[in-house]
């Protein structure tokens, strides 16, 4: 950049540290912005840090003139229009690399605009007076080009309803089209003050309105539910020389326009501010919003002008190009998947625990939701990362799908969790032991116990004397219901009863087919029997 004065780095570092700090829940494209450049090369910047991001991408063939470049609602592409090459090329916006060429037509694909559901792109075709549809789905233009009649084709604007496209004439009208079916079916002509020129369009930030900067320095608002200029204009104030570009902020409060020979910004509102001179004679070509609102880049040839809220000049972006056209900023998206979901079966009931998405698309998470497959039962965290489901069915196999919610709304579910069975809880084991409960016979002892099983399992029980195993026993049952187990002690045992009494610890315990194993220990006297 030629001339450019530059602030102190403490001013600058307090300002970026303010995006930066909106920044945080970033998702894979937010914080990212686009500069297309006349010389075939698309740079990526970062808006949080204020600085050129990596080596610049060239795309096209010799002479490529890059003239637009816009970001789809779901942050995943970006569009460049070839002006030269007739050609536009989408780049996803993570890896930085093409995934697709698509021919526009012929005669200076100039400007574009995607639809607000990111299913069309529409680029404008200046001196072929065309527009040309292109499909996201199949990055390819749908049917043939489609004819504007009468003088070139400036600017393009989408209806925030998608179904209006707004065309800006080099004759002192707007073009209010129809995009259903795609037919772009003329709708309104809308004749500007004077007939002079619109030079650039933006959608309003309520979505019911298109600004239009035009050539003399004023500003119009057009309704899209009338397709007629608002009148008065909320915007009295004119900046001077001719505005090449305009953008909005995001919360509607405020109006930019960057000049031509005055190289200067001037930001409109209910209270206009004078226009802002960026200290060298470039023009602004392009102006774009960061989506948080807390800064303004106006593009000169060879820098990105950084500009507070209230257009106060903060800092510059040296640009590696001296013909910048373009600049976009990606927008807020619904936020990435949550990632290693996992579940625990309880009675009835699980718990449902995740890791929260590295990307939350610009805004904070305000709350999960977690759904449970079969029977679609829900359940909501706020400010937490784990959920607890009640109400489940005992022995039916769920799994269980997160996913984040922001002001945009419900992001994708993440990778369904293992299948868990939830399954009754048991109970104590209930153990009846009748005295006495020994039978002395010639060939040993034998203990009979009675137990009370809640459900198919395994009863097992052993019979110890000071640690010393004398009996083991088990035996498995189908149904919940009263068992006897018998465990016979060998006749060493009944060779010691004829000496002395004998103590010994009766171990029981209950294992059932689903739920934890259940036990029970009684200390059991044997009397000297001679």
């Amino acid at each position: 950049m030629r001339n450019a004065p530059r602030y102190a780095l403490p001013a600058l570092a307090v300002f970026l540290l303010l995006c930066a700090a909106s920044a945080a829940q970033g998702a894979s494209c937010f914080g990212t912005g686009f500069v297309s450049t006349g010389d075939g090369t698309l740079i990526r910047i970062s808006s949080t840090a204020g600085t050129v991001v990596g080596a610049p991408l060239t795309l096209g063939t010799a002479g490529a003139q890059f003239a637009a470049v816009a970001i789809a609602p779901d942050g995943l592409h970006a569009y460049v229009t070839d002006s030269t090459n007739h050609v536009v090329y989408a780049i996803d916006t993570s890896t930085f690399t093409v995934t697709a060429t698509i021919t526009a037509g012929v005669g200076d694909a100039t400007a574009l605009a995607i639809s607000p559901d990111g299913s069309r792109v529409y680029v404008a075709n200046q001196t072929a007076r065309t527009i040309t549809i292109i499909s996201t789905v199949t990055n390819a233009a749908v049917g043939t080009a489609i004819a504007v009649p009468g003088a070139d084709l400036n600017a393009v604007s989408v209806s925030g309803a998608g179904d209006k496209l707004y065309v800006a004439r080099n004759n002192g009208t707007l073009y209010a089209l129809s995009t259903v079916r795609d037919s772009l079916s003329l709708q309104t002509t809308i004749p500007i003050a004077g007939l002079a020129n619109a030079t650039a369009l933006t959608l309003g930030a309520d979505g019911e309105s298109i600004l239009v900067a035009v050539e003399d320095g004023s500003t119009l608002v057009i309704s899209t539910a009338t397709d007629a200029a608002v009148t008065p204009s909320p915007y009295a104030t004119s900046a001077p020389n001719r505005p090449l570009a305009i953008a909005m902020a995001p919360d509607g409060s405020q109006v930019y326009l960057g000049t031509e020979s005055a190289s200067t910004v001037t930001t409109l509102a209910s209270g206009s501010a004078p226009p802002v001179s960026l200290g060298t004679t470039d023009p602004v070509r392009s102006v774009a919003v960061t989506p948080d609102g807390r800064a303004v880049y106006a593009l000169q040839p060879s820098a990105a002008i950084i500009l507070s809220p209230r257009g106060e000049r903060v800092a510059a972006v040296d640009l590696p190009t001296t013909a910048a056209r373009s600049v976009a900023f990606c927008p807020y998206t619904v936020a990435d998947a949550p990632t290693t979901t996992a579940a625990t079966a309880g009675d009835g009931s699980a718990r449902v625990a995740w890791v929260a998405p590295a990307n939350s698309g610009g805004r904070p998470v305000l709350d999960y939701l977690v759904t449970a497959e079969p029977g679609g039962a829900t359940c909501t965290a706020t400010g937490v990362t784990a959920c607890d489901f009640t109400g489940l069915a005992n022995g039916t196999s769920y799994r269980f799908t997160v996913r984040a919610r922001t002001e945009q709304g419900l992001g994708a579910a993440g990778v369904s969790s293992s299948p868990v069975t939830p399954q009754r809880v048991l109970g104590k084991l209930a153990l009846t032991i009748r005295q006495p409960q020994v039978t002395v016979t010639q060939g040993g002892v034998i203990i009979t116990t009675l137990v009370t099983a809640t459900a198919a399992g395994t009863i097992a029980q052993t019979v110890n004397q000071r640690g010393k195993r004398r009996c083991s026993v088990s035996r498995r049952v189908l149904t919940a219901g009263d068992y006897q187990i018998r465990c016979v002690l060998n006749d060493a045992v009944r060779v010691l009863i004829r000496r002395a009494r004998l103590s010994l610890t009766v171990r029981t315990t209950f294992s059932p087919a689903n739920g934890a194993v259940a036990a029970d220990s009684r200390s059991l006297v044997l009397l000297r029997r001679r």
